[in-house]
């Protein structure tokens, strides 16, 4: 069984493979009893890149060897600067308004060179102990791409000099583009300094942010993502050179959703980093609940591992429905690890295909200021909106909109789009070439395709959803309440108070003769609208979030009308 088994979809050759957590702190007895149970994958945690490190690693792998004769390893590797390097450079440090923090910038000397070599010398030296793999790790979350880690606020002297940088490149070094941008005749490109969180916190409609006035707080938000990404990617590279080619390297990306926070995904740029070949989720996670782009990782060829932090007999089963590998603490009882294995070395070799299909865009937190309202929609609504969906029982999975462009992309017969709030021009021409058409469903959640290159309109979502739409300025709630009607989708929600009651701007309706309301909200305001044609079904809802009947109704629904992949016959011609 090897670490490469771990695929979104295996052979019926394959089995999806158990691993144990090992800690510094974990005891000798716990490691005996998973080799007893069968267990040969080791992920060793708490790596740092201190100096003594490599020999500190070597007795541990030593006494798990002891206790598993066999066995082999993955290291989990934290990529943060030593406190001795922070000593040492002080302008190094990430910094907020609050003032410097005890962590290296995404662009420091740290991030972008010395880890990448600290990682390659603590692979090589411990190679020969029998590692197969490396898993990449960053922040106290111990997880890249949480929006928790203060790091993505840094306002400090090393992002700035990222900050200018991209500028420069965006604007093909063009002074008058970049003082066009910013609406400042003054404005040279070693002066670009970052935004002020009040500057971030500003919302031209609403919690959205009009591209053509936000310019300066959007690039300064790309600035630090790219940042950290091409860290991750410098480790990455770095890690696979230590392993000469005989071991695979992955990450620990932040789930998209854990408990209230809403981290920001996986970008594409990572998806396509050839050195990570397989994605692990954070063990924070709620069970159940999307954590990393499945979609986006299927299409890609890479592999996947589930890791909860708590053994449970739940954690297979969340496993086994995404089709990955799972990592459980080697204090596991017996009895989990047993039923873990037999559920999951009996999985079906081919799984049932997804229903649905949810995108979601890694970048969405960015087009929204940094206020109470979009807080609350990112970290109370959306989440809700999935638990809603993971009630229904329906197979699902997540991706983001340059899987749209991917050749392979699936059709299925419900999409959902729920974080698609800014869509370029050329995403919207791939969005309507994949999804409109072959019958097809799509459910547009609040917001999506309300923000394009030319701004903040009601006409950018009517164009996308192909209903059309009213935008009010004000706040209004997203409940809504069904519409009496034939339409047994309105009978399908509940009669009680639909949505949530938190007051959300700008006020977005529907008010198209050609579509039927499914939903009203304030002042009989139409806030879900459902339009046929003969290619396709749009779904529009102003309401969030939706019940899981009505989603369950809807997918339905969907696959009634024929829309996704059609069926492949055998050779007998039978399905």
């Amino acid at each position: 069984m090897a670490l490469e088994q771990a695929k979104p979809i295996v052979s019926p050759s394959r089995r999806l493979p158990l691993m144990a957590d090992v800690w510094p702190h974990t005891p000798q007895e716990a490691v005996e009893a998973c080799a007893k149970e069968g267990i040969e994958l080791y992920c060793m945690r708490g790596i740092s890149l201190e100096e003594g490190s490599i020999s500190v690693l070597e007795e541990r792998m030593k006494r798990v060897r002891e206790a598993a004769p066999g066995c082999r390893f993955m290291l989990e590797i934290n990529c943060d600067a030593p406190s001795a390097w922070l000593q040492a450079h002080p302008d190094q440090r990430a910094c907020t308004e609050e003032g410097p923090l005890e962590a290296a910038s995404w662009n420091s000397e740290w991030q972008q060179q010395e880890a990448a070599t600290a990682v390659r010398r603590l692979v090589r030296g411990v190679k020969k102990q029998g590692c197969e793999a490396v898993l990449l790790t960053a922040g106290r979350q111990r997880a890249w791409g949480a929006r928790d880690d203060e790091r993505m606020a840094d306002v400090g002297p090393c992002m700035a000099t990222a900050l200018q940088l991209l500028m420069r490149e965006k604007y093909r070094r063009n002074i008058l583009l970049l003082r066009q941008a910013l609406s400042s005749p003054n404005q040279d490109f070693h002066t670009v300094h970052c935004p002020a969180k009040a500057e971030r916190s500003l919302g031209t409609h609403g919690v959205f942010r009009n591209p053509a006035r936000s310019a300066l707080a959007l690039c300064w938000q790309e600035a630090v993502c790219s940042s950290m990404n091409r860290a991750l990617a410098h480790c990455a590279r770095a890690a696979c050179e230590g392993l000469e080619g005989r071991g695979t390297v992955g990450a620990v990306y932040a789930p998209l959703f854990a408990g209230t926070a809403m981290h920001a995904g996986l970008a594409e740029e990572i998806l396509e980093t050839e050195a990570l070949s397989f994605f692990a989720g954070a063990e924070e996670g709620t069970p159940g609940m999307v954590r990393l782009c499945t979609l986006s990782i299927r299409l890609r060829g890479k592999t996947m591992w589930h890791r909860e932090k708590a053994g449970s007999p739940e954690a297979a089963r969340t496993a086994l429905e995404a089709q990955c590998g799972l990592i459980l603490p080697a204090e596991t009882p017996a009895a989990v690890w047993r039923s873990a294995r037999s559920m999951l070395q009996n999985a079906p070799s081919s799984p049932p295909a997804a229903r649905v299909c949810v995108l979601l865009d890694p970048a969405a937190p960015h087009v929204l200021a940094e206020t109470e309202q979009a807080s609350l929609l990112l970290n109370q609504c959306l989440p809700a909106q999935f638990a809603a969906l993971v009630r229904t029982g329906t197979a699902f999975e997540t991706g983001i909109p340059a899987d749209l462009f991917h050749k392979n992309y699936p059709k299925r017969p419900l999409t959902i789009a729920a974080t698609l709030y800014y869509l370029s021009t050329a995403e919207r021409r791939q969005l309507d070439a994949r999804l409109k058409q072959g019958k097809q469903t799509v459910l547009w959640l609040w917001g999506c395709g309300a923000v394009a290159e030319d701004g903040v309109k009601a006409e950018n979502v009517a164009r996308l959803t192909g209903i059309k739409t009213r935008m009010d300025f004000g706040a209004a709630s997203l409940q809504a309440r069904p519409v009496s009607g034939p339409n047994p989708l309105a009978r399908s929600m509940n009669q009680g108070v639909e949505g949530s009651s938190l007051m959300m701007a700008p006020i977005l309706s529907y008010n198209d003769r050609e579509a039927v309301s499914l939903a009203a909200g304030g002042k009989g305001r139409s806030a879900i609208a459902l339009k046929k044609t003969q290619v396709w079904t749009s779904v529009a809802s102003a309401c969030m979030p939706l019940e899981s009947a009505f989603l369950t109704a809807l997918a339905n629904q969907a696959q009634q009308e024929g829309g996704g992949e059609p069926r492949k016959r055998s050779a007998q011609g039978a399905e």
